[in-house]
């Protein structure tokens, strides 16, 4: 589940060719390290895969206010197969007889048939979501967790206190404080 490659940290350490060989295996432990603390900070999963479930009540439709409740916005994205919606009628789902796209962004659906949910009634959007593989992230996400890779690199020794990580079997400590320039990327993807 790595969110980057070892390619993304060859790019941001031009000195990558001095560090030894026994080192550079080592670098795909942290990089399934800092790619589940990304999950973990974030409150998501990010490749493609993951499905989800989401209930919501209709807002329907109030004519002196020229809104209709055509769109839903999903918790999690991108959503990358059109999802399922249904509707709660006698306690049973039944699917939704509409036609609907996903948003250009990802994250939401959309009728393009002039329907709309209607007040008060229950309605669920089954989903598949998450981003197309390595390639597909953002690359500012790609990034921050190569970024985060090396922080963890860096920073980890076997001596000190301050908290624990078992990179590649052994127990280290480091810093627990994320720069800043880190934080910032993942603050832009928590859901």
């Amino acid at each position: 589940m790595a969110l980057c490659t070892f390619e993304d940290i060859q790019a941001r350490l031009p000195d990558m060719a001095t560090i030894p060989p026994a080192q550079v295996g080592s670098f795909a432990e942290f990089i399934e390290e800092a790619s589940a603390a990304a999950e973990t900070y974030c409150g998501r999963t990010f490749l493609s895969g993951s499905v989800a479930v989401s209930v919501f009540k209709g807002l329907g439709y109030n004519g002196p206010y020229d809104y209709c409740h055509d769109s839903y916005t999903t918790p999690e994205g991108p959503i990358c197969r059109t999802p399922a919606i249904q509707y709660m009628t006698s306690d049973v789902w039944t699917t939704l007889d509409a036609t609907w796209e996903v948003d250009e962004d990802g994250k939401g659906v959309y009728f393009t048939d002039g329907n709309y949910f209607v007040l008060d009634i229950l309605y669920r959007v089954r989903y598949e979501y998450g981003y197309d593989g390595i390639a597909g992230l953002p690359k500012d996400l790609r990034g921050a967790v190569a970024r985060h890779t090396i922080w963890l690199y860096n920073t980890t020794t076997q001596l000190g206190t301050m908290s624990n990580s078992s990179a590649d079997g052994r127990n280290y400590t480091y810093s627990p404080n994320l720069p800043a320039s880190i934080t910032a990327v993942y603050d832009q993807y928590i859901l």
